[in-house]
């Protein structure tokens, strides 16, 4: 945490008590889920701060799942960077076709740090909470396997 603030959870110690008790690749498929809805949720976030002008940043603004040796990560951000810098920095004046187009000031963009830090508390419970419902889902589906029953209906 950049402020030095902590966050409140619970149900953490349950989740990593499940976690131990499954499968590395079960427990890898929870937490990816788990993380992958949690950034849903705060890109949802981000793209309701971010300015309705157009609807570019909007749809610029997405989640990137990283893989990593001790397990998944995830980015939340935007995926252009050009069209923020735009908002950020304003417009130079230049020439379309030979005509002069007019530059565009500085109109302000979006204010992650603030998003996050109204909303960390809930996207971090969501994902303990995602990660547990995903965990119990995968268990369901490996004791189904080994009981032979089946999800097609006949």
């Amino acid at each position: 945490m950049a402020d030095g603030s902590s966050i409140k959870l619970k149900g953490v110690e349950e989740l990593q008590a499940l976690l131990k008790e499954y499968p590395v690749k079960v427990t890898l498929t929870a937490q990816r889920r788990g993380l992958t809805r949690g950034a849903a949720k705060l890109r949802t976030y981000f793209r309701h701060e971010a300015p309705k002008v157009t609807g570019t940043l909007r749809k610029s603004i997405s989640y990137k799942t990283v893989k990593g040796s001790k397990g998944s990560k995830i980015r939340v951000g935007l995926l252009s960077r050009q069209y923020y810098k735009v908002l950020e920095q304003g417009r130079k004046p230049y020439k379309r076709n030979g005509r002069p187009v007019a530059g565009s000031p500085p109109m302000g963009g979006l204010d992650f740090d603030r998003v996050w830090n109204a909303r960390r508390e809930d996207i971090a419970q969501m994902i303990i909470d995602e990660a547990k419902k995903a965990l119990l889902q995968e268990a369901n589906k490996i004791h189904a396997k080994m009981l032979g029953i089946s999800r097609r209906k006949f």
